[in-house]
């Protein structure tokens, strides 16, 4: 995949509403576009429809000058890329906009498919004595087998739950997103019961999900696959999704309640963490 190092004005997206699913306002992505090469690719869209890497070279130097004069807010790692995708061990990118969070002051919550995230523990256990940090792994397979399919450069489950389990043990607060949820591959209760399951045994605090949603240009390579592996399940989306590609709350509301209740039942929250609610916490202790 092609690489374009890039110089940048701006690195921090603000948002109106905090996202749905992570509860983040502020967004930071070191690159923008992913290497892992996920089928269903949930990362944001591309504005020019380019393939290629943006690495955001002067990233962590226009992020430290852009939060000067902003609110602290929860800064999202995650949206636009993988942050820990491979070029990472050569860019440090994500590592320097760390380092900016910590020196600044301001939380962090990193989303990632990556057991990379591990090489930053320390930085990561400095911002949580001062604020928040946050760690989400992004899960979308139930078996090993169907991830090396459908996410193929990824770092498989088994090291994401390993460093999972390590970072929480080193008091970094930890949780999974079933996301995206795919229809009639991953949304059986055995395989979701199985993830939340794994979560709890390894640290996890909390679970996130959220269903796939079905983009005319994102979505080609996972129809591609179904097509090819599975041809019959081509009408079966078709029926469900209809003409808009979005998920039909007959079929979300279910499995949502489903499972809400699986991962109460092992004592975790199903919502992120929130930088305001921690605050008020510690005020109301003085």
């Amino acid at each position: 995949m092609p690489i374009k190092e890039q110089k940048v004005k701006s690195v921090l997206s603000v948002y109106r509403d905090r996202d749905p699913l992570y509860g983040f306002r502020f967004v930071a992505d070191p690159y923008l576009g992913c290497s892992h090469q996920c089928l269903f690719c949930i990362s944001q869209k591309r504005e020019d429809n380019k393939e290629d890497i943006q690495v955001r070279i002067n990233a962590a130097e226009v992020l430290s000058r852009q939060l000067v004069k902003k609110q602290r807010e929860i800064v999202g790692l995650g949206q636009g890329c993988d942050p820990y995708m491979m070029l990472e061990k050569h860019y440090l990118i994500t590592h320097d906009i760390l380092q900016v969070l910590a020196v600044q002051g301001f939380p962090v919550h990193i989303v990632t498919k990556s057991n990379m995230v591990q090489r930053d523990c320390k930085l990561l256990q400095e911002i949580q004595e001062k604020t928040m940090a946050t760690v989400t792994f992004q899960f979308s397979a139930p078996s090993l087998e169907l991830a090396r399919n459908i996410e193929p450069n990824a770092p498989s489950p088994i090291k994401r739950f390993n460093a999972l389990y390590n970072l929480a043990t080193k008091g970094i607060k930890c949780g999974i997103a079933l996301h995206p949820i795919l229809p009639f591959i991953s949304d059986s209760a055995q395989g979701i019961k199985q993830l939340i399951l794994a979560a709890k045994e390894s640290g996890a605090s909390y679970v996130l999900a959220a269903p796939f949603t079905i983009n005319s240009k994102l979505s080609k390579k996972y129809l591609a696959y179904l097509e090819q592996n599975n041809p019959a399940m081509i009408d079966s989306y078709s029926d469900l999704y209809g003409r808009k590609g979005k998920t039909p709350d007959s079929y979300w509301q279910s499995l949502d309640e489903m499972i809400k209740t699986l991962t109460h039942e092992q004592g975790m929250a199903y919502e992120p963490p929130f930088w305001s609610e921690i605050q008020k916490k510690q005020l109301s202790l003085f």
